[in-house]
């Protein structure tokens, strides 16, 4: 075959797919307008997807204005107290290991993420005008995704559920995150309180000292509380002794008879220490993770939403005894 022109187009098309096949054509094409055609590169598009769709903010948020807990704490909460070592390791992960978004099969409740403080976000399950339940999750940063699967079932039985992110590796602990996200919750009136692990020795400080923390919290429960970790609202251990002799908020302490993590034993201490408080504990046949509904990531080092059906209904049967005491006259 005769050589082609020089002119010809062909010489100067990419080796795409889409264009070789004109090898074989004998027309020519004017050069100019392939020319014009820049080629597109393969990454730009990928750098606009939050590596991490779980924690990046909403286009548009309702933030909700941090006033309704008393004045002393909203001060309170700026002091940056020094960070106690205890048998919590702090585990900071890269974001390719978190978690992906937890959902429960045959459960379409409708969930909200807002901001209860400027980038700081919180899941919102449930009808507004139901009893309020605030959660907290434990020792990790952000891990408010983790209890999805729990708070929706704890909304599927009626109740209006907020779980926030806290970061327990901060410098404070974690301590503003959980102060501003009770003012977040005091904004919707009285509301129950649910810690699990950390996240519950934070809840039963908050009971004992329910004075100064001027919220509304109504009762306390403890999911597996970490009670021999220090409180990361004060960086102290919880008190036992010289406790307020007004009104006190009950607590119930769930704790599951197969953790490895947080032994039974930490909940039968602490029970023991307030023996004068209104308290109950209750077994629960339940590892460290079950008991809120999440499974641990070996790799990743970190609890994660459940997406089994075998941990789903251990968590569905501790929401059926939670809703059966949230509901007590």
């Amino acid at each position: 075959m005769p050589a082609l022109p020089a002119t010809t187009a062909l010489v100067a098309v990419p080796a795409e797919p889409a264009t070789t096949a004109l090898a074989t054509v004998a027309t020519e094409v004017p050069t100019p307008a392939l020319a014009t055609v820049p080629a597109e590169p393969a990454t730009p598009a990928l750098a606009t997807v939050p590596i991490d769709p779980a924690t990046a903010a909403l286009d548009e948020v309702a933030i909700d204005p941090a006033t309704a807990v008393e004045s002393a704490v909203a001060a309170e909460s700026t002091t940056v107290l020094p960070v106690p070592q205890d048998f919590v390791t702090a585990v900071i992960l890269p974001q390719s290991t978190r978690c992906v978004s937890g959902s429960v099969a045959g459960h379409t409740g409708l969930m909200e993420t807002k901001e209860y403080a400027p980038g700081r976000l919180v899941d919102v399950f449930g009808d507004a005008t139901d009893p309020v339940v605030l959660l907290w999750h434990g020792t990790q940063t952000d891990a408010r995704a983790a209890l999805r699967p729990f708070a929706t079932l704890l909304a599927d039985h009626g109740f209006h559920v907020i779980v926030p992110d806290w970061d327990s590796h901060a410098a404070d602990r974690g301590r503003d995150d959980l102060l501003g996200s009770l003012r977040h919750a005091a904004a919707a009136g009285a509301f129950a309180l649910i810690g699990w692990s950390l996240g519950g020795t934070a809840a039963a400080g908050v009971a004992l000292h329910a004075d100064h923390y001027a919220s509304p919290v109504l009762r306390v429960i403890t999911l597996a509380g970490a009670f021999g970790a220090t409180n990361p609202l004060t960086g102290e251990s919880l008190p036992t002794g010289d406790l307020p002799t007004g009104a006190r908020i009950p607590i119930t302490l769930l704790h599951g008879m197969s953790d490895d993590v947080v032994p039974l034993t930490a909940s039968e201490d602490f029970a023991a220490a307030l023996d004068d408080w209104p308290l109950e504990l209750i077994t629960v046949d339940a590892d460290h993770g079950s008991i809120a509904g999440t499974t641990y990531d070996a790799d990743a080092d970190r609890y994660c939403a459940a997406d089994d059906s075998a941990t789903i209904d251990v968590a569905g049967d501790v929401v059926e005894r939670i809703s059966a005491i949230l509901r007590q006259p």
